[in-house]
């Protein structure tokens, strides 16, 4: 007598209650068999590792940057009171360099003190150049028109320097208690150096 083989069924997959929910079939992680997907399962874990390594990275020198930039007054104050206007100019720059392009006060700002740097060094053409892009990103104030005129009148441009102190003039504030002294100062720059040119 021969023994009927009894049909083997395929097992299914154990099956879990939750609550009073309805059974549903664990599924089965069948694709990280063979030696492709473990591959490509290793690059992915590969890529979140360096994308997470990269992350922090740049999070780190982030930091180090903005740390940096909040002590860039007090070293160019320090830079400054060591007479060490080129170190002053570089560090002017750097935060020029990591400054928000849509902050144009800040800008505007940072490119007066580089200008008045220059002016330290004797640079003059180059504080012109620096006063300029601070009007190009904020307009002119008085006190750019008058440090305008200043660095026009120590390269002997007297001409060019006359137009920036009238229009420093014309901008000062007069609700300034420092109106009438000022301006009476800057009529008087005027025609000093109107009669210069005259003779």
């Amino acid at each position: 007598m021969t023994k009927a083989k009894a049909k083997t069924q395929p097992k299914q997959a154990p099956v879990i209650k939750v609550g009073g929910a309805k059974p549903s079939p664990v599924l089965h992680v069948n694709w990280l068999r063979g030696k492709r997907q473990q591959l490509i399962l290793s690059l992915v874990v590969v890529v979140i590792v360096v994308a997470i390594g990269g992350y922090w990275h740049q999070n780190a020198n982030n930091k180090q940057a903005e740390k940096k930039l909040k002590e860039t007054p007090a070293l160019i104050n320090e830079a400054d009171s060591r007479s060490n206007y080129s170190e002053a100019v570089q560090l002017i720059q750097a935060e020029i360099a990591h400054t928000d392009k849509a902050d144009k006060v800040r800008l505007a700002q940072l490119y007066s003190n580089l200008a008045g740097e220059y002016i330290n060094e004797t640079k003059y053409s180059d504080s012109i150049t620096s006063y300029n892009k601070a009007v190009t990103e904020n307009g002119i104030t008085s006190d750019i028109a008058k440090q305008m005129a200043y660095a026009y009148m120590a390269m002997n441009n007297n001409a060019q320097a006359i137009v920036y102190l009238k229009k420093a003039v014309e901008l000062w504030p007069k609700d300034s208690p420092l109106y009438t002294a000022e301006t009476r100062a800057l009529q008087q720059t005027i025609d000093e150096l109107q009669k210069k040119g005259q003779q």
